[in-house]
């Protein structure tokens, strides 16, 4: 004869199964958002003054910044710069001239220079500030998650 099992507080478990799920979440997209901020201060102070590119006006480190999107299951951290230059710096490229006399204009030291384009080399400063930084991130998020174990448990 077989006897019916019966799980007392099943229904506590799973609440709280639900609760330490979120709170770990929550943990993690702490841990995430954190990691952005690490990330753009690595930029702003390791690579975008001096070592990687040199500062001119100083415009391009003020604009880099970090975004944290937090979208239930999917925490992102954004980091870069809505300026147009900033991308080519990072990957190189050629700029080209697109206005009716063909020709870019700038200044070099105390020199105006007009050319039809101009080949920029790579200077990976977020690739490198990534990379420098992708260890910390990883245990940060870690610790933020244990944390979140921790407060359940406790």
């Amino acid at each position: 004869m077989k006897k019916p099992i019966e799980v007392r507080g099943a229904k506590k478990v799973d609440g709280n199964l639900r609760l330490t799920t979120e709170e770990i979440r929550k943990r993690k997209a702490a841990g995430i958002r954190k990691g952005g901020i690490l990330i753009e201060r690595e930029v702003k102070e390791n690579q975008l003054s001096g070592q990687t590119l040199d500062v001119g006006s100083g415009s391009l480190r003020a604009s880099f910044g970090s975004k944290f999107v937090d979208r239930g299951e999917r925490a992102t951290s954004v980091v870069g710069s809505q300026l147009v230059y900033a991308s080519i710096h990072e990957t190189g490229g050629i700029i080209e001239a697109h206005n009716p006399s063909g020709l870019l204009t700038f200044k070099i030291g105390e020199d105006w220079i007009r050319v039809p384009f101009v080949v920029m080399p790579e200077r990976r400063y977020v690739s490198k500030a990534v990379e420098a930084k992708k260890q910390e991130v990883i245990d940060l998020v870690g610790s933020e998650i244990s944390i979140g174990l921790k407060r359940r448990a406790g």
